[in-house]
């Protein structure tokens, strides 16, 4: 979850084939063999966001259905952003966007952001940062 500044969250916009929409979601993909959690973070902002981290936080991490599957998810809160992009995968047509926190938070709220993992990760931060409301 890349905070560019400390009232502002980048989320990137990618087509999804399962809904047959476009989603708004964390920077985030696959750890790579022998390739730690956080260096992945740091290498899946670089190809989504266009940012590198000075700073990366772990917020957690969770099985996203322990019935079905074998992945674990991580959530790092990234900050202290530089401009460093590494080339996107080719099949990954993304556009990142840099939201006020408080409308991510009511985007992951009201159903505007679909996706689990993101609403997880901006619920979570919200609770870290003592926002978590009712």
């Amino acid at each position: 979850l890349p905070f560019p500044s400390k009232d502002r969250v980048i989320l990137v916009r990618q087509f999804r084939h399962v809904p047959q929409e476009f989603s708004w979601e964390v920077p985030g993909g696959g750890i790579l063999p022998g390739e730690a959690p956080d260096v992945a973070a740091q290498r899946e902002l670089r190809e989504e966001a266009g940012y590198r981290a000075g700073r990366l936080r772990r917020l957690g991490g969770f099985w996203p259905n322990n019935a079905y599957l074998d992945e674990i998810i991580h959530i790092f809160v990234a900050d202290e952003l530089a401009v460093d992009p590494l080339p996107a995968d080719q099949d990954e047509h993304l556009e990142a966007h840099a939201f006020p926190f408080d409308e991510a938070l009511a985007m992951a709220q009201d159903d505007r952001i679909s996706c689990g993992l993101t609403k997880l990760a901006i619920l979570w931060s919200a609770v870290a940062r003592g926002q978590g409301g009712a």
